[in-house]
């Protein structure tokens, strides 16, 4: 092992750095930038196991949803990677949905068969819906959220929320695309 690996490990295994401060320093070079990818403790790995659970878990969170915003589905595998992470955050999959973030929306809906990655129907809104491209659209349903033959609250033009089947709310915002995968994918 060279100095300069013994450096980094002490460095990622010492609590030092918190998760922001680990992104920047790592970001410097394309060989600091590799421990992003390591579980270990001269890695990714070693600066979360020697922060305080409760804070960490604070900035963990608004760093993955900054990441979800970003449509950076890297820095959302990465740390998804890491043990214990991974359930602790059920609220990645809406908050990719709600703001049309395609590649991290695909790769969270790849995951809800796993704990804490499950799709809230309260999320499925004809206003999320309505934000998809066909791509997102079939990522989800891939993932088993939403049910094609789903019904959804909707606003009516008199202000009323009504529920209406999610094929007749994607047809009505002329959405076609996404209304014919739903019927590919059985709805009636």
């Amino acid at each position: 092992m060279t100095f300069q690996n013994e450096l980094r490990g002490i460095i990622c295994a010492s609590g030092v750095l918190s998760l922001k401060r680990f992104w920047k320093l790592s970001s410097l070079s394309a060989d600091l930038l590799r421990l992003r990818d390591s579980q270990a403790v001269v890695g990714l790995g070693g600066v979360l196991l020697t922060q305080d659970p409760f804070s960490e878990r604070e900035e963990m969170g608004k760093f993955l949803l900054r990441s979800v915003d970003c449509d950076n589905e890297k820095e959302v595998r990465q740390l998804l990677s890491l043990d214990g992470v991974s359930g602790r955050f059920p609220c990645l999959l809406a908050r990719a949905m709600q703001k049309g973030s395609e590649k991290c929306l695909r790769f969270l809906a790849e995951q809800t068969g796993r704990p804490g990655f499950a799709l809230p129907q309260s999320a499925v809104t004809a206003q999320s819906v309505l934000g998809l491209s066909a791509h997102a659209m079939s990522a989800l349903l891939d993932g088993g959220t939403p049910h094609p033959n789903m019904w959804i609250v909707s606003e009516r033009r008199d202000s009323k929320h009504e529920w209406r089947p999610l094929l007749n709310v994607l047809i009505d915002a002329k959405k076609f695309d996404c209304a014919k995968i739903l019927v590919e994918r059985g709805a009636r």
